[in-house]
């Protein structure tokens, strides 16, 4: 199993409702590609400096990489993204940070 985390620092205003528009997009096309086995998003709670920032997370869980590879190349994914890039950060290099890892359930 592969496990996508996706930190995110929204602009200052960024409407909650865009971003949700967002990750109901994401959850929508996670129904049409096989292979996603979880899907969760939401906003950061933690209010310390230990967040660096980050306003929220997206996780999605995978089969294996072919289907984080199946999903990531479809149109519908490419424009979701489109969108919320217009409401990350544009000055910080950081705005979006991607991590994958295998997932090893105990």
């Amino acid at each position: 199993m592969l496990r996508h985390v996706m930190l995110i620092k929204t602009k200052s205003g960024a409407p909650q409702d865009m971003l949700d528009d967002v990750f109901e997009a994401l959850y929508a096309l996670k129904k049409k590609v096989p292979g996603v086995m979880g899907f969760s998003f939401g906003e950061n709670t933690h209010d310390t400096a230990g967040s660096s920032g980050y306003s929220h997370i997206m996780m999605m869980d995978f089969v294996d990489k072919d289907y984080y590879d199946l999903f990531h190349n479809k149109t519908e994914y490419v424009d979701i993204t489109e969108q919320l890039k217009r409401l990350i950060e544009k000055d910080d290099d950081n705005a979006l940070l991607v991590v994958n890892f295998p997932l090893n359930l105990a």
